[in-house]
């Protein structure tokens, strides 16, 4: 399962074993994820409920979609080939 969202938990071996955090995705963390996973490591829910932060008026979530829709966009083109 790739990761998407906040309060992810990550073991530091895993982000250098995938090449560390890279900032050219619009979805770095769904990026990172997907590196993860294609070295082998898994991943798993907790149960736990965190607060999360909601956008603040309906404009500001439809830029965060937008933005999102984008960077699943770019994600494929990235990693295309490994999918």
């Amino acid at each position: 399962v790739n990761f998407t969202g906040t309060a992810g938990v990550w073991r530091n071996q895993a982000i250098d074993d995938a090449g560390g955090w890279s900032g050219s995705c619009l979805v770095e963390d769904c990026e990172l994820s997907f590196r993860v996973l294609f070295t082998g490591y898994r991943t798993t829910f907790a149960r736990e409920l965190v607060p999360a932060e909601l956008p603040a008026s309906f404009a500001a979530y439809r830029a965060q979609q937008r933005r999102w829709t984008m960077g699943w966009a770019q994600l494929i083109r990235l990693h295309v080939q490994q999918l």
